[in-house]
């Protein structure tokens, strides 16, 4: 492990360990010849991150951090790394003591003795960072980039991707597809006359009126310059339910609004063989092309 021989061994010691109990980030040591790869050491941090006391945890192994949640494949990683007596590092969700879930990201290090190299390891060190914002913000990223922001519908991208799959799976089982679009008209309001309904407010209505209306496996999105686009599976060449249930919503979120305030839904509709549609673009520029005023 650590060889410190100089007149100052007992300085460094007390330095090291100081420095150790200083850093925001959760320090332990882990004895990997003894049943189990107990902890032998964990820093303040590491107290402070899970809200255990060392007096609770020494002796154990640290999958207690896990709970019941084990079935996690970067915990592969870290498992094939003391095996190997190699470095490796994962992010693993662990929880506190109060049971709260957390991020945590888990750095081993393998301390040998430099002459005999990976035959002598016999202790891990490892590093536990709580990255749950990182972990967090990063998913929101990810979410945001096929989702519309003011209704949590797909965006064109989400849109796309989707759609593809469902014009494939369409054409396996030899099913109609449904293309629909929306555009919200909004009339001239009133000058001089401040509402607290914004547009956002308005679309997000309707949006949330659109999820109600339509069933689960439907793909809805919210396009650009207020339009929507549906694409779904279908079982007739009948469409007049569609016509009728844009009118339903129309008159269930306009009858919230001021008078003087309202909007009107042009939509087109139409049911195509998925053979025949040869690309999500090209539904999306017909329907476009199709919409009654």
């Amino acid at each position: 492990m650590l060889n410190l021989k100089s007149e100052h061994e007992g300085t460094i010691n007390e330095l090291i360990d100081y420095i150790v109990n200083l850093t925001n980030d959760g320090v332990v040591l882990c004895d990997i010849n003894r049943s189990d790869h107990p902890l032998i050491f964990v820093n303040h941090a590491f107290e402070l991150i899970t809200g255990y006391g060392t007096a609770e945890i020494m002796g154990k192994n640290c999958r207690f951090l896990q709970n019941s949640d084990t079935d996690q494949s970067e915990l592969a990683h870290l498992r094939h790394a003391i095996q190997q007596k190699k470095r490796g590092s994962a992010i693993v969700k662990n929880y506190t003591k109060s049971g709260t879930a957390f991020w945590n990201q888990i750095s081993l290090y393998p301390l040998t003795n430099k002459e005999r190299m990976r035959k002598s390891c016999r202790y891990y060190a490892g590093i536990i960072k709580d990255v749950t914002e990182e972990v967090q913000l990063r998913s929101k990223v990810d979410y945001y980039r096929e989702h519309d922001y003011v209704t949590g519908l797909y965006n064109y991208l989400g849109f796309y991707y989707q759609a593809k799959q469902l014009i494939q799976f369409a054409e396996q089982q030899t099913k109609l597809i449904g293309m629909g679009m929306l555009k919200v008209c909004f009339a001239h309001k009133r000058k001089g006359v401040v509402y607290e309904f914004t547009v956002d407010t308005i679309i997000s209505r309707l949006a949330k009126e659109l999820r109600k209306q339509f069933r689960e496996k439907d793909i809805i999105a919210k396009l650009v310059g207020h339009q929507f686009v549906f694409v779904m599976l279908v079982e007739t060449e009948e469409y007049n339910w569609f016509k009728k249930r844009i009118v339903d919503i129309e008159k269930r979120v306009n009858a919230g609004l001021p008078d003087d305030l309202h909007f009107s839904l042009p939509c087109s509709f139409f049911i195509e063989r998925p053979q025949h549609a040869t690309s999500v673009d090209h539904l999306i520029t017909k329907a476009s092309e199709h919409l009654v005023y």
